[in-house]
């Protein structure tokens, strides 16, 4: 009788690879990585996962956990033949940034008493961080601040490069002066911006009275013997000939009373 044994054929692990040779994380964050062993067929496919900087980044069975800003080299090790595969992870800080764009709004000027204020300006709010966060609509002292597109209840939440406004615009009724203000955005985990609003009020002209008064008929006194012109260069020569003219008229009324005096005799 024959006997035939089989004996298990043992097929070799060739290489191993990983899906993601990097990865980019925020800290907190997890991701997977896949090891894929070739040949399909390997009779051992087992591996085992490392990290040369675990204050950096861990792994568990393939799961990558940021544990804080920095990087590190997850390593996969085949335990048939110690084939490797590396994929590189660099870690982020959580950040919570926004930004306002105009950072200075300028309204010119306004004359005491206006009464129609310059026209709105909008502020654009952008989430520069990696985080979304909730911003407060800003208050202001002089200025009147409209909610805008992203805002609701007095809040916006933005997502990373996502975008909310609202307008400002100077109030009415303010009086002489220069309204310089810093106007503060603030939202959650400590993220922040600010602008400077800009708007004058200035006092109404004075009318210029200096310019010389015509003398019409209306505006001209009436004048009598006993008036005191003004003594000028004009009113002189006046009064001088006035003077002259009525000594000569004496004179020739004397000499026509001499005259008749005469003939009488």
């Amino acid at each position: 009788m024959n006997i035939t044994i089989n004996q298990a054929v043992n097929v070799p692990v060739e290489s191993v690879s990983l899906g993601q040779t990097e990865l980019r994380l925020i800290e907190g964050d997890t991701s997977t990585l896949t090891a894929t062993v070739k040949p399909s067929s390997a009779t051992n496919k087992d591996v085992t996962w490392s990290s040369d900087n675990p204050s950096v980044a861990t792994v568990n069975n393939g799961v990558v956990t940021a544990v804080s800003e920095g990087t590190a080299n997850i390593t996969v090790t085949t335990k048939d033949g110690n084939k490797t595969a590396t994929s590189e992870v660099t870690v982020l800080a959580r950040t919570y940034n926004i930004s306002a764009n105009p950072t200075t709004l300028d309204f010119g000027s306004a004359t005491d008493g206006y009464t129609k204020a310059p026209e709105e300006q909008t502020v654009t709010i952008t989430n520069t961080g990696n985080q979304g966060v909730i911003v407060d609509l800003p208050t202001s002292t002089n200025y009147i601040i409209t909610a805008g597109a992203g805002f609701a209840n007095g809040t916006a939440t933005i997502a990373p490069n996502s975008t909310a406004q609202f307008t400002v615009q100077p109030k009415t009724g303010l009086a002489i002066g220069t309204y310089n203000e810093t106007i503060t955005v603030s939202g959650s985990n400590g993220a922040s911006t600010s602008l400077n609003a800009n708007f004058t009020v200035s006092a109404v002209p004075a009318t210029d009275d200096t310019s010389p008064i015509k003398e019409t008929p209306e505006n001209t006194a009436s004048t009598n013997d006993n008036q005191v012109l003004p003594q000028t260069s004009d009113n002189n020569f006046l009064f001088m000939t006035m003077l002259c003219l009525i000594s000569l008229v004496s004179l020739i009324s004397g000499l026509i009373a001499l005259r008749n005096l005469k003939r009488v005799k």
